[in-house]
């Protein structure tokens, strides 16, 4: 499995590891791009996320795409943004949700006086 990037595109393909012609199972359009594909444990699919046009911050959505043709379908998880792995066992996932939130704190004095020595 590849990941590659062509003329501004995020294409998935699939070579043997004994080598051999790269085969495209799906290119995305400019704005899309694909992150961590992974196999099903069938091999009969990868398991991918998709960034969309909003980037990062609108979320991630997560496909199932055939290797051997057949429409792609997405998995309906809920508000993803970040990292999933998928069980061995093919029949359960993890994921993070919720949004990102960066905060800054300034907490002061919060360490004791230190008293001079005489």
């Amino acid at each position: 499995m590849v990941l590659i990037g062509r003329e501004g595109r995020s294409t998935l393909m699939v070579v043997s590891v004994d080598g051999g012609v790269p085969r495209e199972i799906l290119s995305l359009p400019r704005n899309e791009s694909f992150r961590q594909p992974e196999w099903s444990p069938d091999g009969q699919s990868v398991i991918a996320s998709k960034v969309g046009p909003g980037g990062f911050a609108a979320g991630l959505e997560i496909w199932r795409i055939p290797i051997g043709g057949g429409s792609p379908q997405k998995l309906e998880l809920g508000d993803i943004t970040g990292e999933f792995r998928l069980h061995p066992d093919g029949r359960r996932i993890t994921f993070t949700n919720g949004r990102l939130q960066r905060e800054v704190w300034a907490i002061e004095n919060f360490l004791p006086m230190l008293q001079a020595k005489r």
